[in-house]
Parts: structure tokens; C-alpha cells; sequence
């Protein structure tokens, strides 16, 4: 049993990919906090006048999801294919989408 968890314990590949995944997560939690919160502030401002560009451009995001290939295509042009920023990057996108919608319902 010891040989076996010492066994584990020494890959670095095991090591690399826990990295990864926390790093990601971490990332991930705080830029789906903090780019949400800095883009509904403006919002909520009469003076902003791309408010409402903004909030419909949000909404048809929200709406119609890119299908599998283009998605795949638009990740693979931007530098985004085997890249581990391409588990945090398009998710906080769709974070700020949830904002919005919220932001409408309580309007």
C-alpha cells in the first residue's frame, strides 16, 4: 500500500495536472467576479450611453450559443488550442452574460 502511494505521489505529470486544475479554477472564480462586477457598475449609469449596446449584444450571446466546429475554429485562430487558459477565458465571457440578465431582472 505505501509503495503504491509513494508510486503516485512522485509522477510529475500527476503533479502538473493538479496544478492545472487549480490554477484554473482559481483564475477562473476570480476573473467571473471581477469582470462581471466592473461591467454591470457602468450599467447601471444613465450617463453610460453603450448601455444598452452592450446589454443586447449580452443577451444574443446568451441566446444563441456558437455551434461546436466555429467555437472550435475561433479557439484554434486566437491562440487558445492546448492551452490552458481556454478552461477560464470563454467561460468568464459567458459569466458577464449572466450578469446582464440578472441586472434585467431586478430591474
Amino acid at each position: 500500500m505505501i509503495n503504491v502511494s509513494s508510486c503516485l505521489l512522485n509522477r510529475p505529470d500527476l503533479w502538473k495536472s493538479f496544478g492545472i486544475t487549480v490554477s484554473t479554477t482559481v483564475i477562473g472564480i476570480v476573473l467571473s467576479l471581477l469582470i462581471p462586477a466592473m461591467m454591470a457598475y457602468p450599467l447601471t449609469k444613465k450617463e453610460f450611453t453603450l448601455g444598452k449596446v452592450l446589454i443586447i449584444a449580452a443577451v444574443v450571446t446568451m441566446v444563441f450559443k456558437a455551434p461546436l466546429i466555429p467555437y472550435f475554429l475561433t479557439v484554434k485562430n486566437i491562440g487558445l488550442y492546448d492551452n490552458p487558459l481556454v478552461l477560464v477565458i470563454p467561460h468568464v465571457l459567458t459569466a458577464q452574460a449572466n450578469e446582464f440578465k440578472e441586472k434585467e431582472l431586478t430591474a
